[in-house]
């Protein structure tokens, strides 16, 4: 990564950072937020937004955790980490459990 603010940073410097960053903060957050847009894939994970008044985040939760399926409109506390898909250039909650 670049070592002065007069070198500019690659696409892939700045994703690279970011998935450091949210590394840091660490694999066992609790979220807390009201259900929206509930999609169980055919592979079994499931997709969906949690949001507070001012903000939404987009969440995964991988087959293998799956007790139930999130109820659309329900407040739900999350355990789980950021991740960062480099790819698409955009952060998800990966819940592990849901509280």
């Amino acid at each position: 990564m670049p070592d002065e603010e007069t070198t500019p940073w690659t696409v892939s410097d700045v994703c690279k950072a970011t998935a450091g960053s949210l590394k840091k903060i660490g694999g066992n957050l609790l979220v807390a937020g009201e259900v929206t847009h509930v999609n169980k894939a055919t592979s079994g994970h499931l997709y969906f937004d949690i949001k507070d008044e001012t903000a939404c985040l987009k969440c995964i939760q991988w087959r293998s955790r799956v007790k139930a399926v999130p109820v659309q409109g329900r407040v739900v506390t999350l355990r789980g980490y950021l991740e960062f898909y480099a790819q698409k250039g955009s952060v998800s909650f990966v819940a592990t459990e849901v509280i």
